[in-house]
C-alpha cells in the first residue's frame, strides 16, 4: 500500500502579500531610483497578483517572484 503524504498548498493572497511587503520594503530603501521602469513593471506585476485567484494569480506570484529575485 502507497501512501502519497499532502503538502499544503501555498496560499496565493498570502503570498501575494508577500511580495508586496517585499516591494514596500525595497521602495523604502530607495530600489525604485536603480531602475525606473522595471520598479514600473514589478508594481504591476504585484497589483495583478493581487487581482487574481487559482491558477492565474499562481503563475503571477512566480513571475513576480522570479523578477524581484532578479531585481
Amino acid at each position: 500500500m502507497t501512501e502519497t503524504a499532502s503538502v499544503p498548498a501555498m496560499d496565493a493572497p498570502a503570498a501575494g502579500q508577500d511580495a508586496v511587503a517585499r516591494l514596500a520594503a525595497l521602495r523604502a530603501a530607495g530600489a525604485r531610483q536603480f531602475d525606473p521602469a522595471r520598479w514600473h513593471y514589478l508594481e504591476a506585476l504585484a497589483a495583478r497578483v493581487q487581482a487574481y485567484a487559482g491558477s492565474a494569480g499562481r503563475l503571477l506570484e512566480a513571475k513576480l517572484t522570479h523578477a524581484l529575485a532578479a531585481f
